[in-house]
């Protein structure tokens, strides 16, 4: 893959008052670009995700999920509805279920109709769009070959200021900045938003330092400084869109927080051909604060060097993440039970037959997992003094 990187920077420096006033300052760049890898992805065809199916394909209503071409490529594979079974066959004991209410009916022509499809699904199912163009037709396993840029775009500033006070006082402020920030996706080898399921991060780091400098004699001179350093880092992902949310794409009452920010963790298991794992990642925010206070005192006597001081550290580290770790704040789990069909003169499923995303495109989860809302992980202070 293509490799692009640039680095350019600016130095000024010199003196604003003659034997009084020093002034250093520079600001740099390095932007790094890495072109795609391909990789092979299994992806659904737009005839399953229902994507301009027409009205004579759908029996009269065009948008239904076609689902014959995937049970012609994968033999026995047919799709199955189930709500055409008894509630008594998914219940606990007793259960009264006879065989006959345990049967499932195959959708006509593994085809499901426009009315019986998720709007979530449906949603979600537009974002496929763009890449179904470069899917290969008629294949329903590794049909996508296909990668993401990425790169990084970094920035950095220093500035000095030095004063003469007098001969005996010299005065020094220090100021330095820099940001790291991704840019495009973070995985070469992965499909873009929202599907990709990496973050990214965007790391900020200040620091400033003041010095004063005295010659108490002129065999006796003392140093004092104030400190402080800033690291604030937000590891997010560009899911975290208002145009990805959960609530956007219709899936209703998912709490507060990033569970609802969020494009939903989608996972696919069971029957053929089923999509990895796309989007999720829980977001957090570290903060890193050190504030120190320095005084060394340096006395020349003879042919001797003595130094004495002190340094008082305070360090404080915060980071705010939902609960759980950095695992994705939603999760929908799809699998082809939903779709299977009942083994004949039994209540158990024909694992066989069915499509993890013929259960997507019926709102049919197999499983959830919602995480806390993004809260207060932990605060750590650390003091140390230490004395020479």
């Amino acid at each position: 893959s293509k490799e692009i990187q640039n680095e350019f920077g600016i130095v000024i420096s010199g003196p604003i008052i003659k034997n009084k006033l020093f002034l250093f300052g520079n600001y740099g760049q390095y932007r790094n670009q890495n072109g795609s890898i391909p990789t092979a992805f299994t992806i659904p065809t737009s005839a399953m995700l229902g994507l301009g199916t027409t009205a004579s394909e759908c029996g009269g209503v065009a948008g239904c999920a076609d689902f014959s071409g995937y049970a012609k490529a994968n033999p026995g594979y047919d799709v199955y509805d189930p709500e055409s079974q008894s509630p008594l066959c998914t219940g606990g004991p007793p259960n009264t279920a006879t065989t006959a209410t345990c049967k499932r009916t195959q959708f006509t022509n593994d085809i499901i109709p426009f009315n019986r499809l998720s709007t979530a699904a449906k949603n979600i199912a537009a974002f496929y769009a763009p890449y179904e163009a470069f899917a290969t037709p008629g294949q329903y396993s590794n049909n996508l070959s296909w990668g993401t840029p990425t790169g990084n775009a970094n920035w950095y500033s220093t500035g000095r200021i030095d004063y003469n006070q007098s001969a005996r006082n010299q005065i020094a402020a220090i100021v330095a900045f820099g940001r790291q920030s991704t840019t495009g996706a973070t995985e070469t080898s992965g499909l873009g938003v929202p599907f990709n399921p990496a973050q990214s991060f965007h790391p900020v780091s200040n620091i400033a330092i003041l010095k004063d400098v005295f010659t108490i004699t002129p065999h006796v001179l003392n140093q004092f400084s104030l400190g402080y350093g800033r690291y604030e880092s937000l590891s997010a992902t560009p899911n975290q869109n208002p145009l990805y949310a959960t609530t956007t794409m219709g899936l209703t009452g998912t709490p507060i927080g990033q569970a609802s920010m969020n494009f939903p963790e989608l996972t696919y298991t069971g029957g053929q051909d089923a999509p990895a794992t796309q989007g999720g990642y829980s977001a957090n925010v570290k903060y890193n604060n050190t504030y120190t206070v320095m005084d060394n005192v340096q006395w020349t006597y003879g042919k001797h060097n003595f130094t004495f001081g002190g340094q008082f550290v305070d360090t404080q580290f915060s980071i705010y993440a939902a609960l759980y770790g950095g695992t994705s704040p939603i999760i929908e789990g799809f699998n082809a039970n939903s779709t299977e069909a009942a083994v004949t003169n039994s209540k158990t499923l024909n694992t066989s037959t069915g499509s993890a995303i013929a259960s997507f495109m019926l709102g049919a989860v197999g499983s959830e997992s919602i995480k806390d809302p993004i809260v207060p992980g932990y605060k750590s202070i650390w003091l140390n003094p230490s004395f020479w």
